[in-house]
């Protein structure tokens, strides 16, 4: 079974990707996105700058790969 990942447009420049990108690619809630962050074990890559929370494109890819072939 092949799943494709929405990118959103800003993030092939290589941009971070906000809350709300996030979220439409994985197609959960924000608050989903929360606890796949705060998993001890296996936490959805984030990054803090300031009061922001951003996501690095190439990590959040790997993470969705990895979760996807489990």
């Amino acid at each position: 079974m092949t799943t494709e990942t929405k990118v959103p447009d800003a993030a092939i420049q290589g941009r971070l990707l906000s809350c709300r990108q996030v979220q439409e690619m994985l197609g959960v809630s924000i608050a989903t996105i929360f606890r796949l962050i705060k998993n001890k074990k296996d936490p959805l890559p984030s990054v803090k700058i300031g009061r922001m929370l951003k996501f690095p494109l190439d990590k959040v890819l790997w993470w969705i790969d990895k979760h996807a072939s489990t």
